[in-house]
């Protein structure tokens, strides 16, 4: 940990963790300055780290569905020293609790807002952030809240190890975002519900998903709830078991409908900001991109929820607005850092070597060795 050149701060929350668990662990840094981490068995980490933390470890969360998921996962391994809540609840009891020894803070790329950075300020105590994308929503960085970076391996390697499932890319129609409006560094949501919900895009959406992923366990990210009502409506017609989710959806019924799409009697589940993050269902198998966004953070989160690894799982990614041109694919190498805004991509347009098949038009595929060529530095790459 010395050698590596973290801060005491976070070397002594990586000193709570059993020497079986330290053992497995390699800690270097990059050209950047970061640190790097690479764990045998990463699953580990997170529950061994609030395990062993001599007093109580606090786990905040943003979103009822990953309370459930971690209170489930601390039962399942015996874990009785953590509290799980959600940082709306914690906000309003803080004077109700004693400061946690260890603030675990979940899906940290959401930590800058004021509500969780009020609580971080308030329990003022050893502070771990966990995200798989480590940026805020606008691009900012999260220097101001955390002192060091320790980055896991990177997707390409998850991938090789079996850890991710590998993917077909697939952008078979685009909506002209030229004109919209930019608001926090991402389109104004209501520029963004106007031009989705036109019908003819409605039916490119169905004719494309029913071409590429039909019969796919699917999750699609649309831009509103009328929106997703309206694309799940347009599903069910069509004989595909569909239903919509979001915020204002009551908690009985959201739960009924988590567990009807886990259980397989809902196929498509059209959400509005409830799956973007954290939320792991193994057997998803398609991501249908509804949503244009400048967001990275955004995009990975919603791109790679089907990238959950099965044995002999390929994941289908179905862009149907355009976000591959604004955003690093799932797989890219990006240089994360807690100190600079991260990088826009190059824009990029996709030329075919050979005619692509009729069921992936305009598609970028992975498995079938298209191109893609930067119109910036004219760099062409294949696969």
């Amino acid at each position: 940990f010395i050698e590596a050149g973290l801060t005491k701060e976070s070397m002594a929350v990586f000193a709570i963790l059993p020497e079986t668990i330290q053992q497995q662990l390699f800690l270097e840094r990059d050209p950047h300055g970061n640190v790097q981490v690479s764990l045998i068995e990463s699953e580990k980490l997170f529950s061994e780290m609030v395990k062993n933390t001599k007093g109580e470890a606090l786990v905040l969360v943003h979103r009822q569905e990953l309370k459930d998921q971690h209170e489930k996962l601390f039962r399942e391994l015996g874990i009785t020293n953590a509290r799980v809540e959600t940082y709306q609840t914690e906000r309003n009891h803080l004077e109700e609790h004693e400061a946690p020894r260890l603030l675990v803070v979940d899906e940290a790329h959401l930590s800058r807002s004021n509500s969780w950075a009020h609580i971080i300020a308030y329990y003022n105590t050893f502070t771990v952030g966990v995200t798989a994308t480590p940026v805020r929503l606008d691009g900012k960085p999260l220097g101001d809240i955390f002192g060091d970076m320790v980055q896991g391996i990177t997707t390409k390697e998850l991938i090789e190890r079996k850890c991710l499932a590998p993917y077909d890319y697939y952008a078979p129609t685009a909506v002209d975002t030229d004109n919209l409006r930019i608001q926090s560094g991402d389109f104004l949501l209501k520029d963004l519900d106007r031009i989705m919900r036109d019908k003819a895009i409605y039916s490119d959406v169905l004719n494309s998903w029913r071409s590429i992923a039909e019969g796919a366990k699917t999750i699609a990210y649309c831009v509103s709830i009328e929106h997703a009502k309206e694309t799940a409506a347009l599903f069910t017609a069509a004989g595909f078991p569909a239903a919509e989710i979001d915020s204002s959806t009551p908690k009985k019924q959201r739960a009924q409908i988590m567990q009807d799409f886990r259980g397989g009697k809902i196929l498509v589940l059209c959400n509005v900001g409830i799956i973007s993050e954290g939320v792991s269902i193994d057997d998803v198998e398609c991501c249908l991109l509804l949503r244009p966004t400048e967001s990275h953070a955004l995009y990975w989160q919603q791109a790679m929820r089907c990238m959950r690894y099965q044995p002999g799982k390929i994941a289908k990614i179905i862009d149907c607005v355009g976000n591959y041109t604004r955003n690093p694919l799932p797989d890219a190498d990006v240089e994360w850092s807690l100190t600079k805004s991260a990088r826009k991509p190059n824009k990029i347009r996709l030329l075919f070597v050979t005619p692509p098949p009729q069921s992936a038009s305009f598609a970028f595929s992975r498995q079938e060795g298209y191109v893609a060529e930067s119109i910036d530095c004219g760099f062409i790459w294949a696969r």
